[in-house]
């Protein structure tokens, strides 16, 4: 595929850089957002899932019915809560810092409207200024990436929507849309949603 814009992104920075597609659902109440979960996609195929054990969702106040029938009842905050991809907040934080810098590459995150997803994925560590050195401080962002070239990624299937790491894994399908190099999408595997498994992080 020959696009200017795009031969002059991946001939830049980014052509030394550890591609990284991800997705987080929460609940956005207005004044904060509170994350439910957060998946990653490397582009060595490598992936982390995980599960924020300090989802303030007691009592319901926070989760309506839609909410839960599309996103909880996926999670194992509802199907396995003794699974132990399920952490405290911070502990997240520590576990995704870790699998972006694994290998030394510098990181490069992507997102498909990736506004709140980056503001969750910042309140990982606090504020914006305390994300760890080695992390980046801004999101690339495929919506943005489309109305620049005019390139569409496919749509992301219905099946298992609005999960964390099936999300993250829809990138593998959007960089491919724009000729970026990454881990190729398997739709027999990438649109299941992740067993209950002890296991933290898994590798392809």
């Amino acid at each position: 595929m020959h696009d200017p814009l795009l031969e002059s992104i991946m001939s830049g920075p980014l052509r030394d850089r550890m591609l990284i597609s991800f997705d987080t659902e929460f609940v956005d109440t207005g004044t904060s957002v509170e994350l439910i979960s957060i998946g990653l996609v490397r582009a060595d195929g490598r992936e982390l899932y995980l599960e924020n054990a300090d989802f303030p969702d007691r009592g319901g106040h926070l989760v309506d019915d839609w909410m839960e029938a599309h996103v909880m009842e996926k999670t194992f905050l509802r199907t396995a809560p003794d699974d132990e991809r399920i952490l405290p907040h911070g502990e997240i934080g520590a576990r995704v810092r870790d699998f972006m810098l694994e290998g030394g590459k510098a990181p490069s995150l992507w997102a498909h409207y990736a506004s709140y997803d980056f503001l969750a994925f910042s309140h990982l560590f606090g504020r914006m200024l305390d994300i760890p050195d080695g992390l980046p401080r801004h999101c690339m962002d495929f919506r943005v990436l489309q109305d620049l070239t005019g390139i569409k990624p496919p749509s992301q299937d219905k099946a298992n929507a609005h999960h964390a790491l099936v999300d993250a894994r829809w990138g593998k399908r959007a960089f491919a849309a724009f000729g970026m190099e990454f881990e190729r999408f398997d739709p027999a595997r990438d649109l299941e949603l992740p067993e209950p498994s002890r296991q933290l992080c898994c590798e392809m």
